[in-house]
């Protein structure tokens, strides 16, 4: 896209501008890091309005309604029951510094999880250049003979919106470039012959982001005394006002951009008989739109995830597409904003194949790194179990009783990568105390240690595990008064110790509580070859089962 020496002139310019400090006197409550993090990092919404009604060179007239128009919409914004914003800088009649300087701080403020909005109305003009037609918005000092310095082209600001970092904004012009209506242009530059195009140049839009427009090329944005507003604000202040349950077209107590864009649209046209046609260019990427206003329960509703990457082309994941429960939802790098709650996600890659795939819970309002997501919905690498167990056998009854209750506990750890994803390898320690009983052994305590390789994989919340297990078993010998000499230990099945191995199928399966946590039922119905009562070795069953929960990291 061509935009001329506007462009690097108004980088340079907003490059050079730098947020002004501000300091407030007397003492404030102190705040716990953690608190303070959470409150300087909370997502916020943060909104420039500008209106020019006063130009200092005749060559531009004045206007009536442009400041009305700005000061309106910021009372909006600022409503608590409207658009909620956390900040909203207002300027009336800004001179082209002033308007670049408070882009520039804009710029710096915003971070990536937050909502940006910024809106003009005033003055436009064009002139003619190689390509067709150069644009620009007049700020109060603006001056016909020299509009590359003091006035702000509209393709570079355009251009320049992209790299403010908010993943949601919306940048809304309320100007035209024709020579009627709401611009000024010389009567050399006036044509009678239609303007084909768009106002928008750049080839693509960022998701989540929106750009609105009064009109189209070649036709006017006009002010009407009798609304006292610009054609298109007025409807604009409609939808997100006393129109609010005509604009909400889904009904989701919230008007988004495109909403408050489409009722804005269809009234003007109505009332300017199609004269003024407003143009817009949005791209929505899943429920990604800007929330203009509505109650403050229902935008925090739709706040959004996010998940992004910004790396170079040698990145594992550059060119990966993400989709959401089966929906391709954009390709990285990018920032990809997506709703909030448990999702099967999968990272494709350009060639075809899977890079990642799997379910997690997306926390509101919170920025995943594309790497780190990419661990996430393949699941926990790294575990640590704790959980009562209950060991039973029936051959060793008369040494153990019924069963015994016990602790185990074990880390486990589980491959992401091909060609082994989801194997699984886990190391437990059980300890367990069998009860006395008359007539027999007196209580003893008895331990095992067990290794297992397998699978384990998340679906949804359901965390399952299967696995092959070897256990090594450490029984004591609990004589009263020692061994006798020449009974072998099988003939005094409560008295003797025993050490052995034993195999056989192990099945965990869980339920997910948060990404940290997830609770979980075991079984482990293992068998081993012994001689437990004198009468020749047989197949013994070991059966360990339990129930307790696991932290991942």
């Amino acid at each position: 896209m061509r935009v001329g020496l506007a462009g690097p002139a108004l980088a340079l310019i907003l490059a050079a501008c730098a947020p002004r400090g501000v300091r407030t006197k007397g003492l404030e409550p102190a705040q716990s890091t953690a608190e303070a993090l959470q409150t300087a990092l909370a997502p916020r919404r943060l909104a420039l309005v500008a209106g020019v009604d006063a130009y200092d060179d005749p060559a531009f007239p004045d206007l009536k309604h442009a400041k009305h128009d700005a000061s309106a919409l910021a009372e909006v914004f600022e409503s608590k029951r409207g658009g909620g914003f956390d900040q909203v800088v207002t300027l009336g009649d800004p001179t082209r510094e002033g308007l670049l300087d408070a882009l520039k701080t804009l710029q710096g403020a915003a971070r990536r999880d937050d909502v940006v909005v910024v809106y003009f109305s005033g003055h436009g003009t064009r002139v003619p250049d190689a390509e067709g037609w150069r644009r620009f918005l007049l700020s109060k000092d603006s001056q016909p003979s020299d509009l590359e310095h003091t006035a702000i082209d509209l393709d570079a600001l355009t251009t320049w919106f992209s790299t403010v970092p908010a993943a949601r904004k919306a940048l809304v012009i309320d100007a035209c470039f024709n020579g009627d209506g709401k611009s000024a242009v010389r009567p050399e530059h006036r044509t009678d012959a239609p303007v084909a195009g768009s106002l928008v140049k750049r080839a693509s839009l960022d998701a989540g982001e929106a750009l609105l427009f009064a009109t189209t090329p070649g036709r006017p944005s006009v002010e009407d005394d009798q609304l006292g507003h610009g054609v298109y604000t007025y409807y604009l202040l409609e939808a997100l006002g006393w129109g609010f349950a005509e604009a909400d077209r889904d009904g989701d107590a919230v008007v988004t951009a495109w909403e408050a864009h489409d009722h804005a649209r269809a009234k003007t046209l109505e009332r300017t008989n199609g004269a003024q046609v407003p143009e817009a260019a949005l791209r929505v990427v899943g429920m990604a739109d800007v929330v203009l206003a509505g109650e403050p329960d229902k935008r925090r509703e739709r706040d959004r995830s996010l998940v992004y990457l910004y790396a170079g082309t040698d990145h594992a994941l550059a060119g990966a597409e993400l989709v959401v429960d089966g929906r391709t939802r954009g390709v990285l790098p990018g920032t990809v904003p997506l709703e909030p709650g448990r999702h099967h996600l999968a990272l494709q890659a350009p060639g075809g194949g899977v890079l990642a795939e799997g379910y997690a819970t997306l926390a509101e309002g919170h920025a995943y790194r594309a790497d780190d997501l990419a661990r996430l919905v393949d699941g926990p690498r790294f575990g640590v179990t704790v959980r009562p167990a209950f060991v039973t056998s029936p051959p060793f009854r008369r040494a153990m009783g019924v069963g015994s209750m016990g602790l185990e506990m074990g880390v486990w750890r589980r491959d992401d990568d091909p060609p082994g994803r989801n194997q699984v390898v886990a190391v437990s320690l059980g300890v367990a105390n069998s009860p006395g009983r008359p007539g027999f052994a007196t209580s003893r305590g008895f331990g095992w240690l067990t290794i297992e390789g397998g699978w384990q994989a998340d679906w949804r919340r359901v965390r399952a595990r299967a696995t092959w297990t070897l256990s090594g078993v450490l029984i004591p010998p609990s004589y009263p008064d020692g061994r006798p000499d020449g009974v072998p230990p099988e003939l005094l099945p409560d008295q003797a110790g025993w050490v052995f191995g034993t195999t056989g199928p192990g099945l965990q399966v869980g339920w997910v509580l948060s990404e940290v946590w997830s609770a979980h039922a075991m079984a482990r119905p293992t068998v081993t070859a012994l001689d437990t009562d004198g009468r020749g070795v047989r197949a013994v069953p070991w059966v360990t089962t339990g129930a307790g929960f696991d932290a991942v990291f």
